[in-house]
Order: C-alpha cells, then sequence, then structure tokens
C-alpha cells in the first residue's frame, strides 16, 4: 500500500476512536476534534523523522497520544485565568444595581446559576464549593467550567443577535 491510502486508512480507522477518547477528557467536540488531529500530526512528523520504524501497536500509540495532548490541554485550561467570566457578565449589563444571579443569561440553569455565584460573586475557592456541594474538588472544577463555557456560549448568542 502507498504511504497517502495506508495513512488515508489509518485516519479512517483510529479518528472517531480518538475523539471519543478526547471528548471523555475535554467536553468539546471541537478541541476533541483538535486533540485527535494533533495526535495524527505528531504520527505523521515522528514517521516522517524515522522515529517510528517499530511501531507495533499504533492505534494504542495514538490513543496515549490523545491522553496525553488532553491532560496538557486540561492542565493548561486550569491555570488559564478564571476571572474574566465575571467582565464579560458585568459589561453586558450595565446596570451595578442588579444582583449577580440576576446579570447572567436565562439560558443557565439553577445548578449552573449557583455554581457561578458561588465562585464569582461568593469569592468561594474550588474547595469551598466542592464542600458546600459534597463533591471532590475536581468534579466542582468540572462544574464550574462547564457552567463558565455555557454562559460564554450564551453571552456570545446575546452579542450575535444584537448584531
Amino acid at each position: 500500500m502507498s504511504g497517502f491510502v495506508w495513512e488515508d486508512a489509518l485516519f479512517r480507522e483510529h479518528f472517531p476512536k480518538l475523539i471519543k477518547i478526547a471528548m471523555h477528557y475535554v467536553h468539546d467536540m471541537h478541541l476533541a476534534e483538535d486533540m485527535a488531529q494533533e495526535a495524527f500530526v505528531v504520527f505523521l512528523d515522528k514517521k516522517n523523522a524515522g522515529e517510528l520504524d517499530d511501531c507495533g501497536n499504533i492505534g494504542a500509540w495514538l490513543k496515549t497520544v490523545v491522553v496525553n495532548l488532553c491532560r496538557s490541554e486540561m492542565q493548561r485550561m486550569r491555570y488559564h485565568v478564571e476571572r474574566p467570566l465575571l467582565d464579560e457578565v458585568i459589561s453586558v449589563h450595565a446596570s451595578d444595581q442588579l444582583p449577580f444571579a440576576e446579570k447572567l443569561p436565562q439560558g443557565l440553569s439553577a445548578a449552573e446559576r449557583q455554581v457561578l455565584c458561588c465562585f464569582y460573586e461568593y469569592r468561594m475557592s474550588h474547595k469551598e464549593i466542592a464542600a458546600f456541594y459534597g463533591i471532590s474538588e475536581e468534579a466542582c472544577r468540572v462544574r464550574l467550567y462547564r457552567a463558565r463555557m455555557h454562559c460564554k456560549a450564551l453571552l456570545r448568542e446575546d452579542d450575535d443577535d444584537d448584531v
């Protein structure tokens, strides 16, 4: 089989599996696709450099690369400054008289509103929020991340509707 045909078949076989694995970690379809594509870029770079001559199980190697890429991305997101959402919410609603919870977009669930209020309005740490809800600190981070992403998406929709 020629190089391109073999690589195309490899891509078609493993890409959907790699997206599923990445989705398990990053919970975002576009980011999961990026992670899977990046794994293939790493694979092709290593293959062209001659570093993968005796790679026995390419599927397992690609899965390992995707998991490592996802973990790196999660680490990067964890250390990313977590306060900009507060500025977005406040800038959308000019009135300082409204409580923070009322400044949040309407499409958020009650649980999302609560976790955002705990973090931004009451300035609770992840550890404090986790204790409040009786969950692990990592689960708290995930809840807050998902609520933040949902809020940002709703704010973007509001901005698009205004234009």
